[in-house]
């Protein structure tokens, strides 16, 4: 039981450090992409 419980608690953490990483690799794309836009 314990064990599930861990494997849910790392499985919803795992699935917010993706998004989170994806939310920042876009951040870092369009700040790149506004100071290309602007030179």
């Amino acid at each position: 039981m314990f064990t599930a419980f861990l494997a849910i608690i790392t499985c919803d953490l795992l699935k917010r450090l993706l998004v989170f990483c994806s939310y920042v690799d876009q951040q870092i794309l369009y700040q790149e992409t506004e100071s290309d836009f602007h030179q």
